[in-house]
């Protein structure tokens, strides 16, 4: 069986501080985003919930909270695309995100 992926966190100055396993970087921050869903009503909440989660990992912290961050980006377009749809709209996804379709 090979060693997991590990992935090297360094300082401003490019000094390596840490060393951490990339899938459970990967696991954490999924997790953190299902808990995130569990307040989709309450921001602060939420916000809270990826905090708890990043603060927990240390020095990965910051590498959660991004993979969770970025891990949004297929699912609000999925959304944006079936809300395009649903209404006809012929704007860009982008401009249904944003509210622009017209």
């Amino acid at each position: 069986m090979s060693e997991p992926e590990r992935i090297l966190l360094v300082d401003d100055a490019g000094i390596p501080t840490a060393s951490v396993d990339a899938l459970q970087v990967y696991d954490t921050a999924l997790m953190a985003l299902r808990a995130m869903f569990d307040h989709i009503d309450d921001q602060k909440a939420a916000a809270d919930v990826l905090a708890r989660a990043c603060d927990a990992e240390g020095p990965a912290g910051s590498l959660v909270a991004t993979t969770a961050l970025l891990a949004l980006v297929p699912i609000i377009g999925d959304l944006a695309r079936r809300h395009k749809a649903a209404i006809g709209s012929e704007a860009s996804v982008v401009d249904v995100i944003f509210g622009r379709e017209g």
